[in-house]
């Protein structure tokens, strides 16, 4: 293409966009007149919008301080409702959970849950959350609470009639969040094997359900033409 334009004397990108397009597709074909429109500089892709990034955040001024997982429980229904909504209405979900609360000591406590799907039912979040800061609890009362969703794409269950249902995420999650108030961080997963010569040696990694078993359609043939 270059040594064609150059024995046609053209060596700049004026000199390809003053050529007529009728006769550049006529010798070069639709790839001439894509390059000719490049040196005129026009685009050749349509505007489009940008949006801007939306935020799913919700806050809470408290008037007294609160102290405690059952206050706070009330508060978390309060904020995530609306938050929730709010996530249902734009078919997002929340892909990781940031809790921050202002302490009467003036200091900002942050706890974040990383989930496994995209969730937005309030009373699995809530559970979530009040199951986290059982685990890491504050250390002095709370003047403000505030929620910030990592929104994701929702997600879209479509069950299969060849393969075992496994059980949903939101529910595993909250087992795994009950589990680990129970026993402590780091004691719940699946165990996993290290590379040591310590007989019995084994590490815990989160917890990831199994995708289930594939199903081999191979054998299937169209109609009349059967396999021997």
């Amino acid at each position: 293409m270059l040594e064609t334009l150059e024995r046609w004397g053209v060596h700049t990108l004026g000199d390809l966009a003053r050529l007529p397009a009728p006769d550049l597709f006529e010798r070069l074909g639709q790839v001439g007149v894509r390059w000719r429109r490049l040196a005129s500089g026009e685009d050749l892709e349509p505007l489009f919008a940008e949006g801007e990034e939306e935020c799913f955040e919700e806050a809470l001024v408290l008037e007294w301080p609160i102290e405690g997982l059952e206050p706070l429980s009330f508060v978390l229904a309060r904020l995530l409702d609306p938050l929730c909504a709010h996530l249902d209405r734009r078919d997002r979900g929340a892909g990781v959970v940031h809790t921050w609360l202002k302490l009467v000591t003036r200091r900002v406590f942050h706890r974040a849950i990383e989930l496994p799907a995209p969730m937005r039912d309030p009373k699995v979040l809530r559970t979530l959350i009040l199951l986290d800061l059982e685990s890491h609890p504050p250390d002095a009362g709370i003047d403000e609470v505030r929620l910030v969703v990592e929104p994701a794409p929702a997600r879209q269950v479509q069950h299969s009639l060849l393969v075992r249902p496994l059980p949903p995420p939101d529910r595993v999650s909250t087992l795994t969040a009950r589990l680990t108030a129970l026993m402590g961080s780091g004691r719940v997963g699946s165990p996993h094997l290290v590379d040591t010569h310590r007989p019995g040696a084994f590490a815990v990694t989160p917890f990831v359900p199994d995708k289930g078993v594939g199903v081999d359609f191979s054998f299937c043939e169209p109609h009349g033409q059967g396999r021997n």
